[in-house]
């Protein structure tokens, strides 16, 4: 083994291998997702808002003490970005958002002028339900709505149900 001068690889049989120098540097310099985060709020300062209600006998009656979360998919993994408990209505305080200004929904060949986010929702007494991609617009309150579902009474005795909100099929007057 060589190391190769004025590099911090060593070279093994035509192959290149990091020194640990390199190793620890390229540790320290992996995104988080909070970093993430923190770099999607300073780039859309716009915000809009999300609430969640929660209901149970197809709206017949609010569910109360729901742990509702919100949470942000990177490639670095998830963030947690609020949590919020449903009131006696079965809703949640507004939470604001980071995202994308309403004017990019205008632009021709923008198919993402919004900014998406899952809601988790979990009470002892009911399915676990997350929805995937919530999409929030600047400006705009989303409402999330859940029908809760009885522990045990789930499809096939699942302990969580998953969502996937399609994403809005026309903006800027083009169909996907």
């Amino acid at each position: 083994m060589k190391r190769n001068e004025g590099s911090n690889y060593y070279s093994l049989n035509r192959r290149s291998v990091p020194t640990a120098e390199k190793v620890v540097q390229a540790a320290s310099t992996a995104v988080t997702p909070e970093q993430e985060y923190a770099q999607l709020k300073r780039q859309y300062p716009q915000q809009g808002t999300l609430k969640a209600q929660t209901y149970a006998g197809q709206r017949g009656f609010p569910v109360q003490d729901v742990k509702v979360e919100i949470i942000k998919n990177f490639p670095s993994g998830k963030y947690l970005v609020d949590t919020q408990w449903t009131d006696i209505s079965g809703l949640t305080q507004p939470v604001l958002l980071p995202a994308h200004p309403a004017e990019e929904s205008n632009q021709p060949g923008n198919d993402h002028p919004y900014t998406t986010y899952d809601v988790l929702f979990t009470h002892p007494d009911y399915t676990t339900m997350l929805v995937h991609n919530v999409a929030i617009f600047e400006g705009i309150t989303s409402m999330q709505s859940m029908e809760m579902i009885p522990s045990g009474a789930a499809p096939d005795g699942r302990n969580i149900i998953e969502y996937y909100v399609r994403e809005p099929d026309q903006l800027n007057g083009q169909r996907r």
